[in-house]
Order: structure tokens, then sequence, then C-alpha cells
């Protein structure tokens, strides 16, 4: 996984750093994200193995490239059934939540915080499974701020309707508590 740090010119034109390395192996699912409370970039991502990875890393004092810190599995891991998976970042408090699914029975909601003062992610063990009824992935996530709650959209199967359901990532140790399954639409 290859990136480029981008700055943005006086007349709003866009010039692209050197080609750097964020992860070495095959990666074949990728999803990023920026908290604003650590200033860290976050990736989700699906490893050679198809397990499900996260990593931290901030941009270095030159601001021409990103540190990172190691690679963390996803709680409940093992062989990742798709591509997709959704992730947020909080702007309160340095918590992260990524949805993925599992398998076609396991559908889960993790979270995990960012730290301060280096690249380390703490990944709860405290995660959610949904359940079997949802359908392929979690089509997005999402971080209120108003509520201080993470939303995620499912699409559940055979019952052509779309479910949001609604958690909160402790910002202490990133354990995850379901609030609801809110709005249905038909």
């Amino acid at each position: 996984l290859k990136y480029k740090v981008a700055t943005v010119a006086a007349d709003n034109s866009i010039s692209f750093g050197t080609e750097r390395t964020a992860v070495t192996g095959t990666v074949s699912g990728l999803n990023a994200v920026y908290s604003t409370v650590h200033n860290k970039f976050i990736l989700a991502l699906r490893g050679t193995n198809t397990n499900l990875y996260f990593k931290a890393g901030s941009m270095d004092s030159g601001n021409d490239s990103i540190s990172w810190g190691g690679e963390v599995g996803a709680t409940y891991n093992g062989s990742i059934a798709d591509f997709r998976f959704a992730l947020a970042a909080d702007d309160d408090n340095g918590t992260v939540a990524c949805a993925y699914r599992k398998s076609s029975t396991d559908n889960y909601v993790v979270g995990m915080i960012t730290n301060s003062s280096n690249n380390n992610l703490t990944i709860s063990s405290n995660g959610k499974d949904l359940g079997s009824s949802l359908y392929a992935h979690a089509d997005d996530m999402v971080y209120d701020t108003n509520t201080n709650k993470y939303q995620v959209i499912w699409e559940r199967i055979n019952a052509d309707t779309v479910e949001v359901n609604y958690f909160s990532v402790n910002s202490s140790n990133g354990d995850l508590t379901y609030s609801t399954s809110g709005a249905v639409l038909a």
C-alpha cells in the first residue's frame, strides 16, 4: 500500500510528494479516516491472509511523510468475508469504530482509541455481533457530534429495509456500547 503526501499552494494547485510505503504485502481492501483529536490517520485493511487489520500514523515534522505504528488485528478476526468495511473517527474523544462482515452469520462493530503520544491503537475486545440478518457489509458509518454516537447503516436480508444502529465507544479503553437499533427505512 503506497501513499503520497499532497500540499496545496496559494493558487490552489496541488503537488504530490515522494511515493512511500504504508503497508508491505498484499492489501485487498482499504478504508481510511483522520482523527482530529490526536492528529492520526487510521487505516483499516484486509491483509494478505484476508484478516482485518488497523494501523495508525501521524504526519512527520517535515510534513512530507507519515510515521506508521504497527498493524493490529481486529477483534473477532479470522478471514473476513468482504472487501468493504465502514470506518469512522469521532472529533470529540479520539475514538474510532469499524463495522465489518466476518461471515454470513457474523457482522461486527468494534471500537478502538488513538494515542496522543505515539502511533499505537488500542483495539477493544468488547465488540458487538449484529448477527446474520445483515446483507454483505455495512454501507456507511458516521460519528454524530450532537449525540456522541456512531451511526452505522446496514441492509437487512430478505426484508427490503435499511437499518441504522447506534453505538458509543469508551474513550479510555475502546469498549463499545450498543445503544439501539434505530430507524428502519422501508
